[in-house]
């Protein structure tokens, strides 16, 4: 079976703040879900359960451009994955809540 067969994988991370799992350690510089930044010293394997091809993970696809850095993100980002600026009013109000 070549590579191609077997699908493009990326090394994972967990966000420490808001749980999310299972984050691509290329695309995901921050998290999708809250925004935190990714710490590439907790990147790590995927076992062979766990191997989640890069065209079928959840934040896959390119559905809203991130309007600081253009990077392509998914319709369920909440955060960009690569500047972490929020994509979502829910979001927005989640940033300014906090600075408050």
């Amino acid at each position: 079976m070549s590579t191609t067969d077997r699908g493009t994988y990326q090394m994972l991370w967990d966000c420490p703040y808001c749980g999310s799992e299972k984050l691509l350690g290329l695309d995901h510089r921050h998290c999708p879900t809250c925004g935190a930044p990714q710490d590439p010293a907790r990147r790590y394997f995927p076992s062979e359960a766990d191997k989640i091809a890069v065209v079928d993970h959840r934040f896959s696809g390119a559905d809203r451009v991130c309007p600081s850095c253009q990077t392509p993100n998914a319709a369920t980002c909440e955060f960009c994955g690569n500047c972490g600026t929020p994509l979502s009013e829910a979001a927005e109000d989640r940033c300014r809540g906090l600075s408050e």
